[in-house]
């Protein structure tokens, strides 16, 4: 029988077992939230029009009434068309939300509410928190804006169960102001009951009164419908754990505020055509504060689960098999889920809320009040990563954050808050994983593995959990390019389907930048701005470019190369006060208080803090270990601890007291055989020394290079015996068998006495042989005041054979060793040393000039003694040069070719010039109530002098010169370019106070006025930035920038306002007294015989020449001289021929060599063009004389070809003018405003190279009368032309030494306005050659064609009546022409061809034409 009973019991667990299995098996199939009801569309289209909220008067309040939810679809789909038809009578705009609870907790009501709040606060007006299960039935319950408070709707006279006074449940209606000032309500009511009561305190205390409806007459029973059925539907109103106790205590802490949750997923129902939103929320909580929020009995909800997903997704009652499976296999992933929460996540950590909290307050709070002195760092991190959590399941990429700053500024530090606010177990959770440089990828050579081994950690990590955080310590001690093969999966969409990586965290700690940084706080403190006041931009493009471009991981990465780093924050050097709240802090932690001796806080300062060559800003900053007096453990005070130096009483030497009993017994005698001792002057003698071992001491050993080099490490008994303290100079005299070797002088580092009275130091290279032994060293302090600082120190190498490596390399080794002596002292008379890639370098210094050079005589001899040696301090902004003898040659050179003596032409420039340099470089002495200008623009053609004036100015004043070269600023790495300007322009602010002059040659090239390429656009904007620094900081008040361009027009138009370049020069083409004063000056350095009228005529006619031009004249002229020395007038008429005038190259220019000679007839013509032409030219002063100003312009009419440009030609040359020839048609350009242009540029080239003709041939097509009817575009381009043109002719412009000339056949067609007085004001008819014109012309013509004798002159010229010049032309070609076609070997030609040729060419001159002429010549005479 118990047998049988087992056996029956037995199966009854296992059909238990298998039934539980597979409800849980369904349950996991249920949907998450509410789906969307399926209807067709035509309904979705009815309830939309029917039900939205555009269908009210906008001005109307709209009411969002949210509804906690869960479980209870039937009672959902009685609400949803109850309220509408309800509320549609009152016709208030509304719309429902149900607020789901998703998860598998207990139900929370008062949470659903706040999360429906927030997600429709800023959409409405006004909320209702309304139950489900309520129904309002008298009309007279009005759902309006509650203007003055809370509005009660279900108070407890009329609700159907509960009437007690407090009661504020059911439905509520608030303002949502007033519900942000309540903090919402509480979030610790899981379970049902007690949440409304607490509310109701909340209220009170807020001072907020409580309304409820009125005229209210339909009792408890006819008010509302309460649709809740108690027998089916059980609340859970379980009280476990200490629940009972802890909810009744007023609940200040949580609500709006603390409310965690996320939205699963959002849905649209209709139900009976009325639209409700339904969201599925996931809350979250900390299940330590509140344990009884665990999930309801799990088996007693699964029948009603299953219940709820048949209504929902009818399939299920037709055993839709594949739905059923997936759902089946969701509901295995949510049983295990389940089970691990429950298990193994209560002893074991899991990737929960529970284990990430991602407290963002917590992190907020705790930076407030642990970190120091990095305002930018806390905001940053603190939105970075809060908003990365808020995101979290919308994130597209993982936050990547990239930490720059100086050792000790919090980098490490702020990493651990993070962590500790993501994680419960803060660092030490499995999910925070850390990697340092020096440890985990140590070797360069293994970087391939690196890269592998790091992707692999990562996808393990992220697969365990999704938000991990990645820590990489030391970035700037890993291999470059580490990290190129993660930028994948740091990038946008980083997920696969195994892994998902756009949750996680990865944040890089690098020292790079550091210096960057506290160059950039310092420029940004002397501008006058606060360090609070600084901003994230201010640095973030530093820290961009010096992580690209420094070594370390980051160099040339990537990951900055793709922008996936989405914060780079700066960690600011912090000063001495914000390492004085590190310190108070570490104080706090040990005793519980704030209150620290002033004394004890100034000793700890004094050991723990060191500053860098500002004296601004903390070397360490808050890395360093304090440790206090009071808290160190106590010494036993049974033993006394014997001191290691003692001071002899007898002869007062300080020495070690393990040599005092010798030293007694030979009754003080012994101290030459001392190894070490403190003489009764205080100079401390020791005979023991130590080259090159400072790096083994435990003391200096986290020092660098170029710190130990200028570091002697001395016993602290002695240091307090000479009264030193650490980092003060010492002199070090060193001696060897009685015979002086030379003073050095470093500075002290205190070790203890225990290691003896040895002296030790890095290197000894200020004598040939750095051998320690038998050294003996007397140490003594230094007077500060005999130490001067060094603002120039010129050095000679030692072997000029290392002068060609030198020329090379020498800006980097003198970058290597300024770095190595920064902080030292040097002294006159010793070498210098630097050794690198295993080669030495030595030095003497040549010359150094000091800070003080500008202070008076009797100043500098009180700090100098007959016994002293010169001693200097080598600073940051001390200059290294190296003195070579070549150069040294070349700027002697440089020196005497440029000089403003040699400068000819440009006085007046010259003067103004000097006025200005006087000003920047604060040489005089008056003073300017104005701003002082710091640039100068500088512009004229090619060779006029701008490179040799602005050399000149700077021989003269013997500033420092920097020039920006536009080849040797660009580069194709990013960022490098602006980083070549900054470091050649930071050349001023490091010679600073000496004058520094800029010199940007070809201005154009660096700032264009367009650029279409990005880093054109980058440097003309860096470039700007730097000139207005000259304003803003002190060291650029010394320094001035000059520009040159020979295109002025294309420099950006930004750089040529107020402020930065404030005065342009425009270095004109010479005229002839320029001319003459420029070859007056370049004949002085040379021998020759010309006089000084010979120079003037030299000058004259040299049209267009520049300074450059004459020089190479007479360079020309001196070579042409064969063995004579001498250079005459011929010579330089000779070279006239060879050398181009520079202000023509670029313009076409024709130089005609047509004579008045070559021309026949016309005589009374040409007389009348010389008075008009030549006379004007060559002879101004009678025309000054008589007070008359020559004609500015010539017309010539006429038949074609009468020679009008021929004549026009001659008149060039016969006068020397350059001649411009321009037609008609070569002026116009189907572009708008083309031609105008072209205009303004003919006349420009001519003023350039005037005295000058511009011959307009056919000028009737561009000067033809206007019409009164514009264009279809206004006027037509024609008119533009001509309107242009006679501005130009007689405009603000003056046309000095520029005549016109201008031809046409057609006199009647051109407009009037030409032909006034000042522009064409002389009209020559060239009329038709008369009979002594034609034999002229014949004769000319027949000169070069052999005639027969039958041919006679007298009879061509007779048959050739009414023929012009070019038509006598063409007889005698087509008589030539004949005589070839007879034969080749034709040589003479004769009567008949002569005849051919007449019959041939005939007069094509018409009589009306002539008439024409005629009757315009009477018009205008």
């Amino acid at each position: 029988m118990v047998k049988h009973t087992q056996v029956v019991l037995l199966r009854l667990l296992v059909i238990c077992l298998f039934a539980f299995i597979v409800v849980i098996l369904l349950s996991g199939g249920l949907p998450n939230g509410l789906e969307t009801c399926r209807c067709e569309e035509h309904e979705h289209e009815r309830f939309h029009k029917t039900f939205r909220l555009e269908q009210y008067d906008q001005n109307r309040k709209k009411l969002a009434i949210v509804v906690p939810f869960r479980d209870r679809f039937d009672e959902l789909l009685q609400f949803a068309p109850h309220m509408a038809a309800f509320l549609g009578k009152q016709s208030v705009p509304f719309h429902i939300f149900v607020v789901n609870q998703n998860d598998r907790f207990r139900f929370n009501r008062a949470s659903l509410i706040n999360a429906g709040f927030l997600e429709v606060r800023d959409r409405f007006d006004y909320f209702a928190m309304h139950d489900v299960d309520l129904l309002p039935l008298n009309d007279n319950l009005r759902y309006e804006y509650p203007e003055e408070g809370p509005l009660h709707i279900s108070g407890p006279e009329y609700h159907p169960k509960y009437h007690y006074s407090n009661f504020i449940g059911g439905i509520l209606l608030l303002k949502m102001e007033h519900f942000v000032q309540l903090n919402g309500l509480s979030n610790r009511y899981w379970g049902w009951g007690l949440e409304d009561d607490e509310f109701f305190v909340r209220i009170k205390e807020a001072g907020l009164q409580v309304h409820r409806s009125k005229n209210i007459t339909t009792g408890t029973n006819d008010t509302f419908l309460h649709v809740h059925d108690r027998l089916h539907r059980k609340r859970d109103t379980t009280k476990c754990f200490n629940q009972r106790e802890s909810t009744r205590r007023r609940d200040r802490n949580t609500g709006l505020n603390t409310l965690k949750y996320s939205i699963a997923s959002r849905r649209e129902l209709t139900i009976d055509g009325v639209p409700v939103s339904v969201l599925n929320v996931d809350l979250f909580c900390d299940k330590e504060d509140t344990p009884w929020l665990g999930a309801r009995w799990f088996l007693k909800i699964l029948f009603w689960c299953l219940f709820l997903s048949i209504i929902v997704h009818p399939s299920y009652a037709f055993l839709d098999l594949a739905k059923l499976k997936n759902d089946i296999q969701s509901g295995v992933k949510f049983a295990f889920e389940a089970t691990k929460d429950n298990t193994l996540c209560k002893y074991y950590e899991c990737c929960t809320p529970h284990y990430v909290p991602a407290d963002i307050n917590a992190l907020k709070n705790s930076l407030h009040t642990n970190l120091f002195g990095q305002h930018i760092a806390k905001k940053l991190v603190v939105d970075a990563i809060g908003g990365h959590f808020q995101q979290i399941h919308k994130s597209e990429k993982p936050l990547v954050i990239s930490f720059h700053g100086a050792p000790g500024t919090g980098k490490n530090y702020i990493a651990e808050h993070i962590a500790s606010a993501l994680f419960k177990k803060g660092s030490h959770s499995e999910f925070v994983h850390k990697y340092l440089g020096r440890i985990d990828f140590p070797l360069e050579s293994k970087v391939n593995e690196y890269k592998f081994r790091l992707v692999e950690d990562i996808k393990r990590a992220t697969a365990k959990c999704p938000t991990s955080l990645f820590i990489f310590d030391e970035v700037e001690k890993m291999p470059a390019g580490l990290f190129d093969t993660i930028v994948s999966l740091l990038d946008n969409h980083a997920y696969t389907k195994e892994h998902n990586f756009r949750q996680s965290i990865f944040i890089f700690l690098s020292n790079v930048a550091g210096p960057e940084i506290a160059n950039q706080l310092k420029l940004i403190l002397d501008k006058g701005t606060w360090r609070e006041n600084t901003e994230l931009h201010d640095f973030e493009r530093t820290l961009e470019i010096s992580a690209y471009n420094l070594e370390g991981g980051l160099y040339r990465s990537e990951m900055i190369e793709s922008h996936v780093v989405d914060h780079f924050v700066p960690f600011l050097p912090l000063e001495q006060r914000h390492v004085e709240q590190c310190i108070i802090r570490e104080y706090h932690k040990l005793t519980g208080s704030n209150n620290i001796d002033e004394t004890l806080l100034k000793d700890i300062l004094r050991e723990a803090v060191t500053f860098d060559e500002t004296g601004i800003f903390s070397n360490n900053g808050c890395k360093r270990r304090v440790n206090f007096p009071g808290k160190m453990p106590p010494k036993s005070a049974s033993k006394k601890e014997k001191p290691l130096w003692w001071n002899c009483e007898k002869c007062q030497t300080y020495l070690p007291t393990s040599e005092l009993p010798k030293h007694q017994e030979a009754n003080c005698a012994n101290i030459a055989t001392l190894n070490g001792y403190v003489s009764a002057g205080d100079t401390f003698i020791c005979r023991k020394f130590a080259v090159g071992t400072l790096a083994t001491l435990e003391e200096v050993k986290r020092c660098t290079d170029a710190q130990r080099y200028r570091l002697v490490t001395m016993p602290m008994s002695v240091l307090r015996k000479l009264g030193l303290m650490l980092g003060d100079y010492v002199r070090i005299s060193l001696s060897r068998n009685g015979s002086p070797i030379g003073t050095i002088v470093r500075v002290v580092w205190p070790i203890e006495d225990r290691a003896g009275t040895k002296l030790s130091l890095e290197a000894l290279d200020e004598f040939d042989s750095d051998q320690s032994d038998d050294l003996i060293a007397s140490v003594g302090a230094i007077d500060p005041s005999k130490l001067q600082d060094a603002q120039e120190i010129s050095l000679r190498l030692e072997d000029p054979d290392q002068a060609k490596v030198f020329n090379k390399n020498g800006q980097f080794l003198l970058s290597c060793l300024k770095h190595q002596l920064q902080g030292s002292v040097v002294i006159m008379e010793n070498r210098i040393a630097l050794k690198i890639c295993n080669k030495m370098f030595a030095f003497r210094i040549e010359n150094v000039r000091t800070v003080d050079d500008g202070d008076t005589v009797t100043e500098q001899l009180s700090r100098l003694s007959l016994q002293d040696r010169r001693m200097f301090v080598v600073l940051r902004t001390t200059k290294l040069t190296v003195v070579d003898d070549t150069q040294e040659e070349q700027q002697i050179h440089q020196n005497q070719r440029y000089t403003l003596e040699r400068i000819g032409a440009l006085d007046g420039i010259i003067c103004e010039l000097r006025t200005l340099l006087d000003a920047a470089f604060g040489i005089e002495k008056r003073k300017r109530h104005g701003p002082i200008s710091r640039g100068v623009l500088l512009y004229g053609v090619s060779g006029v002098g701008k490179t040799m004036l602005v050399n000149a100015l700077a021989a003269h004043y013997r500033c420092h010169v920097v020039r920006l070269n536009c080849s040797e600023v660009y580069s194709k790495f990013y960022g490098e370019s602006e980083a070549n300007v900054s470091r050649q322009f930071s050349e001023v602010f490091d010679v600073h106070p000496k004058p520094a002059l800029v010199i940007v040659e070809e201005l154009h090239n660096l700032c264009p006025k367009a650029s279409s390429s990005d880093i054109g656009k980058r440097i003309s904007q860096h470039f700007l930035n730097l000139l207005d620094s000259l304003h803003n900081s002190a060291r650029g008040n010394r320094t001035l920038v000059i520009g040159t361009t020979d295109n002025v027009d294309n420099v950006n138009a930004l750089l040529r306002r107020g402020g930065r370049l404030d005065y342009e020069f425009e270095l004109p083409v010479p005229d002839a007294s320029g001319r003459e004063s420029i070859l007056q000056r370049i004949l002085s350095r040379t021998t020759h015989n010309l006089s000084s009228e010979e120079i003037r005529s030299i000058a004259r006619i040299t049209h267009g020449y520049v300074g450059a031009d004459l020089e190479n004249l007479v360079a020309n002229a001196a070579g042409s001289t064969g063995g004579s020395s001498m250079i005459d007038r011929q010579a330089l008429l000779a070279a006239t021929q060879h050398v181009k005038a520079s202000a023509m190259r670029e313009i076409m220019i024709e130089c005609p060599n047509v004579r008045w000679t070559d021309i026949g007839g016309q005589e009374d013509l040409k007389h009348k063009l010389r008075q008009i032409i030549d006379w004007p030219i060559h002879h101004p002063e009678v025309f000054t004389r008589l007070g008359i100003k020559p004609p500015r312009g010539l017309l010539m009419f006429g038949p074609p070809g009468c020679s009008k440009t021929m004549i026009a030609k001659a008149i060039a040359t016969e006068s020397r003018l350059n001649f411009l020839s321009i037609k008609g048609s070569e002026l116009f350009s189907m572009w708008v405003g083309e031609s105008e242009r072209a205009v303004r540029d003919l006349f420009r080239r001519a003023r350039q190279v005037a005295p000058s003709i511009i011959f307009f041939d056919e000028i009737d097509a561009i000067g033809g009368e206007r019409s009164g009817e514009g264009g279809s575009g206004g006027s037509s381009v024609k008119e533009r032309v001509l309107a242009q043109l006679l501005t130009e002719m007689d405009g603000v412009s003056v046309l000095k030494d520029v005549r016109i000339v201008a031809a046409t056949n057609r006199p009647d067609l051109i407009d009037r306005a030409l032909m006034r007085p000042g522009r064409l004001d002389r009209i020559v008819y060239v009329r038709l050659p008369d009979e002594a014109a034609r034999e002229e012309i014949f004769r000319i013509k027949l000169k070069t064609i052999p005639t027969a004798a039958d041919v006679n002159v007298q009879e061509l010229v007779r048959r050739s009546v009414g023929c012009s010049g070019s038509e006598i032309e063409a007889i005698c070609q087509e008589a030539a022409l004949r005589g070839l076609e007879s034969s080749f070997d034709v040589q003479t030609i004769d009567r008949t061809h002569f005849e051919h040729a007449l019959q041939l060419v005939r007069p094509r001159t018409s009589p009306e034409l002539l008439r024409l002429y005629d009757d315009y010549l009477k018009q205008h005479q």
